[in-house]
């Protein structure tokens, strides 16, 4: 989901030393049910779902 992100620009890869095994990780989005997303966060879980 996020590699074509990547190879466009629009995300940047960030470099850590200790983190260099090329595993690929999931990304999981949590927040609390009794607390409703705010404009910004449900705009990102929302492009995050249509890219699934």
């Amino acid at each position: 989901m996020v590699e074509p992100l990547l190879a466009s620009g629009r995300l940047k890869r960030l470099s850590f030393r200790n983190i260099e095994n090329g595993l690929v990780l999931p990304v999981h989005a949590v927040w609390l049910k009794n607390q409703p997303l705010q404009k910004g966060a449900l705009a990102f879980v929302e492009l995050m779902a249509g890219q699934a």
